[in-house]
């Protein structure tokens, strides 16, 4: 028989797979969501020509065959079979195979034999909530380019590393991986150590609530990209330096018990978001200023963050600065010309959002214009009752002047005002210049709040 595409898929009345031996030809067996299946035909444990199983979501399949054999397959997907708690060995090297799906399974262990699977680069271990460590052999595996562990909540770490020197494997750890996702593994404590996985470029701990310390292999990974952390409430430590030079998101939102970032001793061009949200951190060390590229600088809700280093004026780049909810936050740093350093007179040059809600922060900050040259929304602005209208109408004035200057056309402003006493009103004013006065004079003043847009025909306020 010449059959090569069976699709059974969705059929909830089988309840055992076909004999493949009557199909010697096939190369595609999909029988994906067939909810009563039990158990997989000993057949296609060796079947010659096979080259995809996909048994997704046959959620009452709790047998395979004993061994698998299957010389040519190369995709096996066995996702949301919640009842299978056993995979096959595999006793002779399978070429083939390049991805393995095993989300939602009940598998409690991979076996040793998972190493004959030479060309596997897709391991899918999400939800495997009785998964509890991985075989030694798991480092065996050359071609593993990535391994998604994430939601395995009984996972604890990586099998320790042993040096063999019998066996050059043993030295490689993963030579090819290049996603390693192992969040919302609450049991993980340890970061495993990075030197085994070198052109890793994500690595996802998000949600990793008792991880406690970053390894130290992280500081100077040469091909790391993504780094997210988020969530992991325990951690309290991270390198004293960082020096990934291909870094390019590093994500530490909610990591509420640090309370110190690293020293970043020389230029990092790569790096764009940096997301400190929620953390302990009292203050950013002064070579902040090496992340040249850094646009997006999330620090809200750092309740212990009293104020910013001088050389936060040194990113040329950034566009985003979210200081809402910095309770502690007073003030910028006092500007001062230095004439041996160019930078110094950049402030902000690209920076387009500026977030202060519930920040301490007076809205003379303003009157450093240089600072601020191309400032397009200023978000959540506190007013205190104590200022008076005429005053902040003023600097307000003084600045839009300047941002009008600087691009040398015509501006419009959209104000909104938000009141705890009253509704939120938004107002746009053909001519700022002269209703700015008229407004803040009309407006009450107390407990205020107000997100200021100013643009021009190519920017639209969102």
């Amino acid at each position: 028989m010449n059959l090569k595409f069976v699709n059974l898929s969705e059929c909830p009345l089988i309840i055992s797979m076909p004999d493949l031996n009557s199909t010697p030809n096939l190369e595609e067996l999909d029988l994906h969501g067939c909810k009563n299946l039990e158990r997989a035909h000993k057949s296609v444990a060796n079947h010659a020509k096979l080259r995809r199983l996909n048994l997704e979501g046959c959620s009452n399949l709790h047998h395979l065959p004993d061994v698998l054999q299957s010389k040519n397959l190369q995709l096996l997907n066995l996702n949301d079979c919640s009842k299978l708690q056993r995979f096959p060995d595999i006793p002779d090297k399978i070429k083939g195979l390049q991805g393995l799906y095993l989300e939602g399974t009940s598998i409690e262990e991979l076996p040793a034999s998972i190493e004959n699977l030479v060309s596997l680069e897709n391991l899918d271990l999400r939800n495997c909530k009785k998964l509890a460590n991985l075989p030694f052999s798991i480092y065996k595996l050359p071609n593993l380019m990535q391994l998604i562990l994430s939601g395995c909540s009984k996972f604890i770490e990586f099998p320790k590393k042993e040096e063999d020197l019998s066996d050059s494997h043993s030295k490689m750890g993963f030579p090819k991986l290049q996603i390693l996702d192992l969040g919302e593994c609450p049991s993980i404590n340890s970061m495993p150590d990075l030197d085994l996985t070198p052109n890793l470029e994500e690595l996802d701990l998000h949600g990793c609530k008792n991880l406690e310390r970053a390894h130290k292999s992280v500081a100077n990974h040469a091909k790391l990209r993504r780094l997210n952390l988020e969530g992991c409430s325990n951690l309290h430590h991270l390198p004293d330096v960082l020096q990934s030079k291909n870094l390019q998101l590093l994500n530490l939102n909610d990591c509420s018990k640090l309370q110190r970032f690293p020293d970043i001793p020389d230029k990092i061009k790569g790096l764009q978001g940096l997301y400190l949200e929620g953390t302990s951190i009292e203050e950013l060390p002064a070579s902040i200023e090496n992340l040249v590229s850094l646009e997006n600088l999330d620090l809200r809700n750092c309740k212990k963050l009293a104020n910013l280093p001088f050389s936060i004026y040194k990113l040329p780049n950034l566009m985003q600065l979210i200081l809402s909810g910095c309770s502690k936050f007073i003030e910028f740093p006092k500007k001062e010309e230095d004439l041996s350093d160019s930078h110094s007179k950049m402030g902000f040059p690209k920076l387009q959002i500026l977030d202060l809600g519930e920040c301490n922060l007076l809205v003379e900050f303003l009157e450093n214009h240089l600072c601020f040259p191309y400032l397009r929304r200023l978000c959540h602005l506190p007013v205190s009752e104590c200022q008076r209208p005429q005053e902040i109408g003023k600097i307000l004035r003084q600045y839009l002047e300047l941002v009008r200057t600087k691009v040398r056309h015509s501006l419009s402003l959209s104000l909104s005002v938000t009141n705890t006493e009253s509704c939120t009103s938004s107002t746009k004013l053909a001519d700022p210049l002269n209703s700015l006065k008229l407004l803040f004079f009309n407006c009450q003043i107390r407990n205020t709040v107000l997100t200021i847009y100013i643009y021009d025909s190519n920017f639209v306020p969102c």
